[in-house]
């Protein structure tokens, strides 16, 4: 990814996607601080950009790296300033990714309640993504409800997934 990062333009927003990727890889390996540089020169760039999809995608990368430092408030706050940045893209597939992956973020600091009802959003709205929704709930379920339930999901979507392809993936 950081390769990838001198092919674009320091000002476009190809660059800015590349630093979502980016922070999502480092979160998940516990290098918040480089996370949080890719968050805030996402950040410049959307300011920069004026694209309202990309302000989302900055408030969505925020709130998986607030989630994985445990920091409920900036997580909530987060969850709720990529609402703000609503846009074509979320009546598309990335909304229902989004409202899925908040359930996860949301779960993961302990917001229980919120993170079931994105996770319900996310259901009424997963025609022909149900895979994705579907992980997302096994790993909520997983973490905070009953592991059987978790386990019957998991069972139900690998039991989907046609015959050669050998992964539950979009």
């Amino acid at each position: 990814l950081d390769q990838a990062l001198m092919l674009f333009p320091a000002r476009g927003q190809y660059r800015a996607t590349i630093l979502a990727f980016r922070s999502t890889v480092l979160a998940e390996m516990g290098s918040y601080a480089e996370a949080a540089a890719s968050v805030a020169e996402m950040h410049q760039l959307a300011e920069a950009l004026g694209e309202e999809w990309l302000q989302a995608y900055v408030w969505w990368s925020q709130a998986e790296l607030a989630s994985y430092q445990g920091d409920r408030e900036l997580t909530v706050r987060a969850v709720s300033g990529v609402l703000q940045h609503k846009a074509a893209w979320f009546d598309e597939t990335p909304g229902v990714e989004f409202l899925a992956q908040a359930a996860d973020f949301l779960d993961r600091v302990g917001e229980h309640g919120l993170a079931t009802e994105y996770l319900e959003r996310a259901r009424r709205r997963s025609s022909g993504f149900e895979r994705v929704v579907r992980v997302y709930e096994s790993t909520v379920l997983g973490r905070s409800g009953p592991p059987a339930e978790a386990e019957a999901v998991i069972t139900a979507t690998l039991a989907s997934v046609p015959a050669g392809r050998g992964h539950a993936g979009p």
